[in-house]
């Protein structure tokens, strides 16, 4: 259950329920109705809901669910924060966050805040996922690049969030470092501001499909994420899958998939990312040691089929009686496949 729409395919069922008007929430006194419809007469076996910052939808349809004593899980996609404390008053006055649900975030930086704040919860990892072998595949008729230039590759939303301004300061870094380019794929509101800058080894390339991206990350040489506060960090597992080593910051969920010295760095600040950026630049063996690394080691427990079986177990699990797996995330175990019924 998610009120991101999704793809008018087989398979996939849109529920109608009612929307603020103007703001096109769904967050409305008839909305428990609609869904207490929906959710009823025994049609599912699961009820899988998905929760961000803000999401009145998901926390009705957990709700619900618990009244049809339908199982659920609720899985977070972002880090917590102040959200942490509001959970945790809720659950002491309703115990809203006990059996049937279980809690899971997209890593384990969400699954420790959720196990923080709710200490009597079941609280599970279910992470996003990628084509691994997609990505890793150098794409047909790209040939390898031989300008000799050394390229810092991102994509990533250009907003104050996302700390665009680190990625001003790594350009600045590398001013005056000889054939090295920043090359920074994605568009959002702080993208004018960084034109502006007009660092000589910056490229703005704007949005870009993920075919582009595959052929970018072909020839690149470092992948950089300078947001804070990433609970999973999707475009770095892509660039990681593609062989990248990867620099991004310490204390999120980028930590699921990169081994700080290993395949990548993992900063505890904007500066210290900013100085593994140029240390890296300069500093050919050891990127080569990172790159070495990531291409021999792929991140394979996040492609497709091994995060959908893990899916699949918490399912089979949560329909059965039995208790689910909710240990750290690792590569997930080759599950049988289940037709019953899911929303």
């Amino acid at each position: 259950m998610t009120t991101t729409p999704g793809p008018d395919e087989e398979g996939v069922v849109r529920l109608r329920v009612p929307r603020l008007p103007g703001a096109g929430v769904a967050c409305t006194p008839a909305l428990p109705h609609a869904l207490r419809a929906t959710l009823g007469g025994g049609r599912y076996d699961v009820v899988h809901a998905h929760a961000s910052v803000v999401s009145p939808a998901a926390y009705a349809g957990a709700s619900v669910a618990r009244r049809l004593d339908v199982p659920c899980v609720m899985t977070f996609h972002s880090l917590l924060h102040a959200t942490a404390r509001v959970l945790a008053a809720a659950d002491a006055v309703s115990g809203w966050a006990r059996a049937p649900l279980v809690l899971t975030g997209v890593s384990n930086r969400v699954a420790d805040q959720l196990r923080a704040a709710l200490p009597r919860a079941r609280v599970a990892v279910l992470p996003n996922a990628t084509d691994v072998v997609w990505w890793g595949a150098r794409p047909d008729g790209v040939p390898p690049r031989r300008d000799g230039e050394l390229r810092v590759v991102t994509a990533m939303r250009l907003t104050r969030k996302k700390r665009t301004g680190d990625l001003a300061r790594i350009a600045a870094a590398l001013d005056g470092a000889p054939n090295v380019r920043l090359v920074v794929a994605g568009d959002g509101p702080d993208r004018a501001a960084l034109a502006r800058a007009g660092h000589a080894r910056l490229t703005l390339l704007g949005w870009q499909p993920r075919e582009a991206l595959r052929a970018l990350y072909a020839d690149a040489d470092l992948f950089v994420l300078p947001a804070a506060h990433e609970s999973f960090g999707i475009a770095a597992l892509e660039a990681r899958a593609a062989g990248l080593p990867i620099v991004g910051r310490a204390r999120s969920g980028l930590a699921d998939f990169v081994r700080d010295g290993v395949d990548g760095v993992l900063a505890p600040d904007a500066d210290a990312l900013v100085h593994a950026v140029r240390a890296l630049v300069h500093d050919a063996p050891r990127r080569a040691a990172l790159t070495h690394a990531a291409r021999t080691a792929p991140p394979l427990a996040f492609d497709w089929a091994r995060v959908l079986a893990r899916h699949v177990a918490l399912y089979e699990a949560l329909i059965d009686g039995r208790e689910p797996d909710t240990g750290p995330w690792a590569a997930a175990r080759s599950d049988s496949s289940s037709q019953r019924s899911t929303t």
